[in-house]
């Protein structure tokens, strides 16, 4: 949802740590928003020499009613990331709710690898990125109850709004024939 003046973004700012990004966006429970940031930090991992897999954090701050994105010190290729357990300036645990894992798998498709299966053990959220180099990524989403895992709709988590354009624009299209799948007409 968004504020009741429909501004998403209230205020972006970053604190910088040795080695320790946090990102914190103000945007009253829209994900979707976040996710747009995310996949842009994605792209540009993707878009280097040699593209690489990135990860980040989510978190929801259960005092200022935000979510958080953290992006944790990680060391990664392209097509590992390794992200130490000790981090410098971890969260208060009782303020700060770990929502949601999301990593990219740069140019390769969105799927969770045997890999992920051994990562993803805790009990939250978890998102795949991949496709990054096109316009639209392959984006898949589950849950793990303690490595117990469920594929769930990205819907079910993000709010994915359709795409509205104005009516009058049908009023420019006139279809004149029918045609097949592949735009052939029949």
């Amino acid at each position: 949802s968004t504020s009741s003046s429909g501004s998403l973004f209230l205020t972006d700012s970053v604190r910088r740590r040795p080695h320790y990004i946090i990102i914190i966006l103000v945007c009253y429970n829209n994900i979707l928003t976040i996710l747009d940031r995310i996949l842009a930090f994605f792209r540009y991992y993707t878009e280097q020499e040699h593209p690489l897999e990135v990860m980040v954090q989510i978190y929801w701050d259960s005092l200022k009613k935000r979510f958080l994105v953290v992006v944790p010190y990680q060391h990664v290729s392209g097509v590992e990331i390794r992200v130490p357990e000790e981090q410098p300036g971890q969260l208060d645990e009782e303020r700060f709710y770990y929502y949601a894992d999301v990593h990219s798998h740069n140019i390769m498709p969105a799927f969770f690898s045997e890999q992920d299966n051994r990562d993803e053990l805790a009990t939250r959220l978890y998102i795949v990125v991949g496709r990054l180099q096109r316009p639209s990524p392959e984006i898949r989403a589950r849950i793990s109850n303690g490595g117990k895992f469920m594929e769930i709709p990205l819907k079910d988590v993000v709010e994915v709004s359709p795409a509205e354009f104005p009516e009058y624009w049908t009023a420019s299209v006139a279809p004149s024939f029918t045609a097949n799948r592949k735009g052939n007409a029949l």
